[in-house]
């Protein structure tokens, strides 16, 4: 009878909640669009994630952390753009007494204010992970027998708000792990109305990001039945949209309630992982997910240069177990640049590896990835069988930019000054396992510009950093490998 009190008075708590979100649309706790997130996450850096058989856990700790992130802030990384350091599902435990989400201490023998303070001061951003559930992802349950009991933030929403933004905490990763008492939607609505009310309480700028694509699952309680029973009674907002994941077009509430959105399963370090998210969450027009209007979809961590190696963490530092070729991971770069909208390393950034270093201080495709008026602007075409082509209109803001620019030197990038009057990205993709001969790309095809079969563009190669001179009217991919890419910028 008890717990059946509990359970009662856990549901009135929320509808209440839910009620008073009513009045206020906009939940997000930080203004957009200033720039869409670069970043690195403990995921998969001292873990090897891919082997569920294996039972994967992530792994971190204070010590693995601030060795990382002195790593980013000294090895040119932080001044690249590379600027977000996340914890995953490793860190967050439930205190019994109190009911506060507090760290584990094994791990973090320093708390979880001291080693926030810590990031802060190498100018770095911080932010951590917890679940729209009662559970992490990782909790204490018989499939996961290495885990602590990793806690979400039901039922404790504005304490756990309250608390991340005392601690100044940056970034929210929200899961969707449960089990849920109700639907997606009403829970993201909830949580990330407490974390606007707590970041406005005390003048706190952070970034919610829906780190699953919330579908319904079978530990949701009675969703169907209660939204049905309530909407009849007009007790709370309804919406038809609400029983859409963030995998539909049709569900812009991730957009609405949050700063960035998955929109497909977890990438994991596999060619075949990565392959499905290109075909089945990339290979969309972005305009098509916006309800929201602003926010940035996630295709979830990129592994440039691989995942850790052991179940059994800490490893060695900067120690990785690639399950994709170089190719694969410049192309995982390239389209998670075009297309997507947050870039967060799931590998460890430590004695970088040449492929890291390619792409993670390829200033050219950071430059596109950072256009973010024209990021509702992508088209995307199939030029031949077996093909991808991401089609990318670059801002007013980035001619510019590109027009006063003078010749710059990186670390492994030289830009030159370049006079144009209108740019374009474009990433060609060949999902074959084999070489595909020729991929047109008809100029015409270039959404918001006139160009024509007349056309003469200026063609550049953004991973070579080489002008490929000019064409007219199109560009021919020739011979592109088995799962390769090319990142081009065409300008008049």
């Amino acid at each position: 009878m008890f717990k059946q009190i509990f359970f009662l008075s856990l549901i009135i708590i929320s509808i209440s909640r839910l009620s008073n979100a009513k009045t206020n649309n906009t939940v997000k706790a930080r203004k957009q669009r200033a720039a869409p997130i670069l970043g690195w996450s403990t995921w998969c850096t001292d873990a090897h994630c891919s082997d569920l058989s294996a039972m994967p856990v992530d792994w971190c700790s204070s010590k693995e952390i601030l060795s990382v992130a002195n790593d980013i802030a000294t090895n040119g990384l932080l001044e690249a753009g590379w600027n977000h350091i996340l914890l995953d599902d490793c860190w967050g435990i439930r205190d019994n007494t109190t009911n506060k989400i507090t760290w584990v201490k094994s791990r973090f023998p320093e708390g979880m204010p001291w080693l926030i303070e810590q990031i802060h001061q190498l100018g770095l951003k911080f932010g951590l992970y917890t679940a729209v559930g009662q559970h992490a992802c990782h909790w204490n349950s018989p499939s996961w027998p290495h885990s602590f009991p990793f806690t979400g933030s039901w039922p404790y929403y504005n304490q756990d708000a309250e608390q991340f933004i005392d601690w100044k905490v940056d970034y929210v990763k929200l899961d969707d792990c449960g089990p849920w008492p109700h639907s997606p939607h009403e829970l993201v609505q909830n949580f990330s109305t407490s974390l606007r009310i707590a970041a406005k309480k005390m003048n706190h700028d952070i970034w919610l990001n829906l780190g699953g694509p919330f579908q319904q699952k079978s530990h949701t309680i009675d969703i169907q039945s209660n939204i049905k029973e309530r909407k009849s009674k007009n007790d709370f907002l309804y919406e038809p949209e609400a029983n859409m994941s963030c995998r539909e077009v049709s569900g812009s509430w991730c957009g609405k309630y949050s700063n960035s959105f998955r929109v497909w399963d977890d990438h994991h370090d596999s060619w075949q992982s990565t392959a499905n998210i290109i075909e089945m969450a990339l290979a969309r027009e972005r305009r098509t997910w916006y309800g929201g209007g602003d926010s940035f979809v996630d295709p979830d961590f990129i592994f440039t240069g691989g995942q850790g190696c052991s179940n059994k963490a800490p490893h060695i530092p900067g120690k990785r177990c690639p399950g994709q070729t170089n190719v694969e991971y410049q192309t995982e770069f390239s389209i998670w640049a075009i297309a997507g909208g947050q870039l967060v390393i799931a590998s460890d950034p430590r004695n970088m590896s040449d492929i890291q270093r390619d792409a993670w201080f390829n200033k050219e495709i950071l430059d596109v990835f950072f256009d973010v008026s024209s990021f509702n602007m992508i088209k995307v075409i199939r030029p031949v069988n077996d093909s991808i082509a991401w089609l990318r209109p670059l801002s007013d803001a980035y001619n510019k930019k590109r027009k006063t620019r003078k010749k710059k030197t990186t670390m492994l990038t030289t830009t030159t000054t370049t006079t144009t009057k209108s740019c374009a990205a474009i990433v060609i993709y060949n999902s074959r396992d084999s070489t595909i001969d020729t991929i047109p790309i008809d100029f015409i095809n270039i959404p918001n510009r006139t160009w024509n079969e007349e056309t003469s563009l200026n063609v550049r190669d953004l991973w070579k950093h080489k002008n490929l001179g000019v064409h007219r009217g199109h560009y021919n991919a020739i011979n592109l490998v088995s799962h390769g890419s090319m990142a081009l910028l065409l300008c008049v």
